[in-house]
């Protein structure tokens, strides 16, 4: 969801800077680099060990959500290039479609209604809604049961590194649209299929290898 359907990323990264200058610390791009994608207990984590110890880290994520809240009240997060296109075409095609997010399933379900587009999706699986959030594939496992299918018969969307490891361990066939950054070496030796932009899914010529179900 979060940069993958929804702009919110760039909004998270105003918000990271209102943050740090709030506590008086020196932003770090690269830490907030390593948070995308992930469950607020993983970024916490990367927070604490990039910032260190002094770090009040309860202060900086309720100044770094509600900067991000102040922000997408003022602007409203806008959908990502080519997603509505995209998702008028799976639902042209008959196909249930779910939203597995690192995000929480309330805040997800709100930014999705503000995106006019809730009520596209069967189900909403935020990262509260299971055990272990991505990278672990349990979210894209859930939601799959939700759905009724196989998840080798899925086609998940992702731009992050966690949520692609996430949908791949499930087996999935996996897209990465790449937000704010490329895909590693490591993570593109997953195999999985790498586009510019959400235009490009409609019409990718997937082959017979590319499909797991």
């Amino acid at each position: 969801m979060d940069g993958t359907l929804l702009d919110t990323e760039r909004v998270a990264q105003e918000a990271f800077f209102a943050a740090c200058d709030e506590l008086g610390i020196t932003p770090r791009r690269d830490l907030l680099l390593r948070c995308v994608g992930a469950a607020e207990p993983m970024a916490r984590q990367v927070i604490r060990e990039g910032f260190g110890p002094t770090l009040d880290c309860d202060a900086f994520f309720q100044g770094w959500n509600r900067h991000f809240a102040q922000l997408s009240r003022v602007t409203p997060v806008p959908l990502k290039e080519g997603a509505l296109g995209l998702l008028d075409t799976v639902a042209q095609l008959g196909l249930p479609m779910a939203i597995a997010t690192s995000s929480g399933t309330v805040h997800a379900v709100e930014k999705l209604r503000q995106a006019g587009v809730l009520l596209r999706f069967k189900t909403v699986i935020g990262a509260d809604q299971v055990q272990r959030p991505k990278p672990d594939p349990e979210v894209y496992l859930k939601a799959a049961g939700h759905l009724g299918v196989d998840p080798r018969a899925c086609l998940a969307v992702e731009d992050s590194e966690y949520g692609v490891r996430a949908a791949h361990a499930a087996g999935m066939t996996v897209i990465q649209v790449p937000d704010m950054t490329p895909p590693s070496a490591d993570l593109r030796a997953l195999g999985h299929i790498v586009l510019a932009s959400l235009e490009e899914v409609a019409g990718y010529p997937f082959a017979t290898e590319d499909l797991h179900g």
